[in-house]
């Protein structure tokens, strides 16, 4: 992402109208910020591990990373036992690729435009996050 702002730190007309709008609506759609493959990475992950919730199960498996391929394994898993599913969904906010997503430097810089302050936490085993 390129940075918002002129050589003096002064917000372009694009960062403000995205202040703006952020500050009306609650939200803001910033094309562009996020890697894509990034994505692919944090939906790839997440498929796995509901693929191996139906596997541990011996339950059919609709292979690929396609985002079919998901909301189906994930419908079976949820027809097949609801707790698993539920405690599957919880462990996705754990993967990795989603926590190193949301401190890159493009999300924060993103942040930092709109005002949003962020605050380090205390980390817990197998938490590695560090901006929220």
């Amino acid at each position: 992402m390129q940075m918002a702002s002129n050589s003096a730190n002064i917000p372009t007309d694009a960062a403000a109208s995205r202040k703006k709008s952020y500050q009306a609506d609650g939200y803001v759609i910033a094309r562009g910020v996020i890697d894509l493959s990034a994505l692919d990475e944090i939906n790839l992950e997440m498929g796995r591990m509901f693929a191996l919730q139906l596997e541990s199960r011996g339950l059919p498996i609709d292979p690929g990373s396609s985002r079919d391929a998901f909301q189906r394994n994930a419908a079976r898993l949820l027809g097949a036992d609801v707790q698993a599913y539920i405690s599957t969904a919880r462990l996705t906010q754990m993967i990795p690729a989603a926590h190193r997503l949301l401190i890159s430097e493009p999300v924060i810089a993103l942040g930092r435009e709109l005002g949003i302050e962020g605050h380090r936490r205390q980390m817990k085993p197998g938490d590695h996050s560090e901006f929220f």
